[in-house]
């Protein structure tokens, strides 16, 4: 890793340790330059804002854990990303009482949509653009909010017991129910 690696992560545990104390939304970049002994045009040079830091964390979280580096099968990859995000969940919990909660979730929807995107294109079986347009929406609004609330409520049970029950949704068959 380089220094301009090295310096993001000193400015992103100087913000997890204050995060530990109060609210993203009552963090100021001064205080975080000041815990890290840098100066703003530092911060600045490395993060657009705060919640630029928080996405830059979590995908570099990711990315030492090999995700979209290797090729694993797509349940071993939605598993690792909440796992990490129940290692940190008093963090992205923090994150997610913030000011900054929307944008996050826009993030969250982002990189999730590109996910199953990538996930969807894969299959065997080749879908209409409109549908897979379709699907990537529809994925990542069930994963991403039903994920949120996961957070919000600490994170109960393993990352592996929530995938589980995001499956088994996804495979129920509504058949011939009749109301």
């Amino acid at each position: 890793m380089g220094i301009s690696h090295d310096t993001k992560n000193q400015i992103a545990n100087c913000l997890r340790q204050l995060m530990r104390k109060k609210n993203l939304t009552r963090i100021s970049i001064v205080e975080i330059c000041e815990t890290c002994g840098i100066n703003r045009r530092t911060f600045y040079y490395h993060f657009i804002d705060k919640l630029d830091l928080v996405c830059w964390f979590l995908l570099d979280e990711l990315s030492q854990l090999g995700f979209q580096k290797e090729r694993r099968h797509w349940s071993e990859s939605c598993i690792m990303i909440f796992s990490e995000i129940k290692h940190n969940v008093d963090f992205y919990g923090n994150v997610l009482r913030s000011n900054d909660r929307e944008r996050f979730i826009d993030f969250l929807y982002d990189i999730s949509t590109q996910y199953f995107n990538i996930v969807i294109c894969r299959m065997p079986r080749k879908y209409d653009p409109g549908f897979v347009e379709f699907a990537c929406r529809f994925f990542t609004h069930s994963y991403v909010m039903t994920g949120v609330d996961w957070i919000e409520a600490g994170a109960p049970g393993s990352a592996s017991e929530l995938f589980d029950k995001l499956s088994a949704c996804m495979e129920m068959d509504f058949g011939d129910l009749q109301l």
